[in-house]
């Protein structure tokens, strides 16, 4: 059996935050410096990061409505219903609640059916983790043919403080993908993934005020991280990563003759997705591995650091372009707070 892409969804608020907005709300906030001492603007903003723009939500969205627009999106082009599926995952950074999971509330919105939903959190790889867990449920349980795995943020609106210099890195949204079984003859599918996590780099990252120790209760929330240390176990990672991958898939390939049992290079990967942390995160990985870097979709300069939307609506957005389409391979790359990481190998 495969597990193959059946559609693809993107949802992102209308409301599109400049540069000179997140600087006027900053100095609302206090921010008007570097902690270096230099002043704030709108051209140091884009060129710290490379992002120009991001979506923020209005007071009347919240994670769930995201999820929900984006996975309409991908079940609309799957050309099946809510009533089809049977297993939802939804991977977010800022889910709605403790509980009940944003899966339910999703479901609950969509009318949807009384099937698995639960929430993936993994920071910002909570959505390529949502996919994969979709994909492990539909290979082993025979009558799940379609799931639907969604990754989806309002961590720009509901989690960012702009007293903050990093506030000005987050943007809104949401991307979606439905997988299906296919019989095995189908040359096409999810041809390997990868899961793991840099369990030292943990005290680097953290949700602030939004977890249940006491003086959680009182602090503003936030997004902590110590940016120049994550970007060095992030920079060693991705390199490592992509081949992994690649001598996985060709196991793969040659253990199960999948696909046709032909070896897979490097250069036949038609493009990359992988997490929009910055427009700067690719140079390394393409340096060393000599990729081009015309093959590392890049959209943070529009949209922001989505965190575990941001993969998918990458894929969403590669196959609306036409970048990539029908036999092309795409490798997923995402990687968060934790540290945590993960790849998905796939021919379109």
């Amino acid at each position: 059996m495969k597990i193959v892409i059946a559609g693809t969804g993107k949802h992102l608020p209308d409301h599109i935050a400049s540069n000179p907005e997140v600087v006027q709300k900053m100095t609302e906030h206090g921010r008007t410096h570097t902690p270096g001492g230099k002043p704030i603007t709108p051209e140091m903003l884009e060129t710290l990061v490379g992002i120009r723009e991001r979506r923020w939500s209005g007071d009347d969205e919240n994670t769930s409505d995201h999820a929900l627009k984006a996975a309409n999106q991908a079940l609309e082009r799957a050309r099946i219903t809510w009533q089809d599926l049977s297993i939802i995952r939804i991977g977010s950074s800022s889910p709605e609640k403790f509980f009940p999971s944003t899966a339910c509330l999703t479901l609950f919105k969509a009318k949807g059916p009384g099937i698995e939903a639960v929430d993936c959190l993994a920071a910002c790889t909570s959505g390529l983790v949502a996919m994969i867990d979709v994909q492990r449920a539909l290979l082993s349980e025979q009558n799940y043919k379609y799931g639907l795995a969604v990754g989806a943020e309002v961590l720009a609106t509901r989690m960012a403080d702009y007293a903050d210099l990093n506030s000005n890195l987050w943007g809104d949204g949401a991307g979606a993908v439905v997988l299906a079984q296919a019989p095995e003859e189908e040359n096409r599918g999810i041809i390997c993934s990868i899961q793991g996590s840099i369990p030292e780099a943990a005290p680097l990252t953290e949700s602030v005020g939004k977890g249940t120790r006491p003086d959680d209760f009182c602090r503003k929330p936030n997004i902590a991280f110590s940016g120049h240390d994550i970007q060095r176990f992030v920079l060693d990672l991705i390199p490592d990563l992509i081949p992994r991958t690649l001598e996985k898939a060709n196991d793969t390939l040659v253990r199960d003759k999948a696909f046709g049992g032909q070896p897979i290079k490097l250069g036949d990967i038609d493009m990359f997705a992988v997490h929009q942390a910055n427009v700067r995160i690719f140079d390394i990985p393409a340096k060393k591995l000599g990729i081009p870097k015309s093959k590392f979709f890049v959209n943070v300069d529009r949209y922001g650091n989505t965190s575990s939307a941001s993969v998918l609506i990458c894929l969403a957005e590669m196959i609306e372009q036409g970048l990539v389409g029908s036999g092309s391979l795409v490798m997923l790359v995402a990687f968060g707070g934790g540290i945590t990481y993960g790849s998905v190998l796939v021919r379109l």
